[in-house]
C-alpha cells in the first residue's frame, strides 16, 4: 500500500488513540508514528456521522506516554481558553449540537488532534475548518467520543493522565501520534 494521507491522533489510554474517521477512511493499512518510530495500529471502531475513529496499537506504546483522561473531558462553554495540538490560546466562538466552532489555528494535518483547555482537560477533537474564513474551525464535543466508546464496549483507562491544573498544560505533545493512511 501507498501512503495517501496523514492526520493526528491522541492517546486516551496506554494503547488506544482517537482520530477523525476521515483520516483513516478506506485505509488498507493504518500506522502511527510516536517519537520517530512507526507502528501498525488496528481500527477498533469508526463512525462517519460524527467523524470519529478509535485505533489500538498492537503493543503498548514504546515509551511512557501521557493520555487525556476522559473522566475530565467536558463540553467547553463559549469563551473558554483552548489549545489545539499545541497552537496558541484562543477563544471558542459558538456552539452547535455536535461540534463547536473554535478560532484556534488548525492545519489539514491537525484532523483528529485534541482540543484542550488551559488546565489540560480534553474539550474536543479537531475536525475541520472553513476555507473562506480566517481561523473558523470546528471540533467534535467529547460527549460524542464517550458514546462511541461505550457503544463499542471499549474501555479506555488512562494510567498516565496529562497533568491538569492552573497554567498551560505541559507534556501534551506526549499524547500525540502521527497517523498514516495507506491505500
Amino acid at each position: 500500500p501507498e501512503l495517501q494521507s496523514t492526520g493526528t491522533a491522541f492517546f486516551i489510554s496506554d494503547s488506544i488513540l482517537v482520530t477523525n474517521q476521515h483520516v483513516v477512511a478506506d485505509a488498507k493499512k493504518i500506522t502511527v508514528t510516536i517519537g520517530g518510530a512507526e507502528t501498525d495500529v488496528r481500527l477498533l471502531v469508526a463512525d462517519s456521522d460524527i467523524d470519529l475513529a478509535v485505533l489500538q496499537i498492537a503493543e503498548t506504546a514504546p515509551e511512557p506516554l501521557s493520555c487525556f483522561a476522559l473522566d475530565d473531558a467536558d463540553n467547553a462553554p463559549a469563551g473558554t481558553k483552548i489549545f489545539a495540538a499545541g497552537f496558541p490560546f484562543t477563544q471558542i466562538l459558538s456552539s452547535d449540537p455536535k461540534t463547536f466552532q473554535i478560532s484556534a489555528a488548525l492545519q489539514p494535518g491537525n484532523s483528529g488532534g485534541p482540543v484542550f483547555n488551559e488546565i489540560g482537560q480534553l474539550v474536543g477533537v479537531a475536525v475541520s475548518g472553513l476555507k473562506f474564513g480566517q481561523n473558523v474551525n470546528f471540533a467534535i464535543k467529547p460527549a460524542y467520543l464517550k458514546v462511541l466508546l461505550e457503544g463499542a464496549d471499549i474501555q479506555a483507562q488512562c494510567n498516565k493522565p496529562l497533568p491538569t491544573g492552573v497554567g498551560s498544560p505541559e507534556g501534551f505533545e506526549q499524547t500525540l501520534a502521527l497517523v498514516g493512511n495507506y491505500q
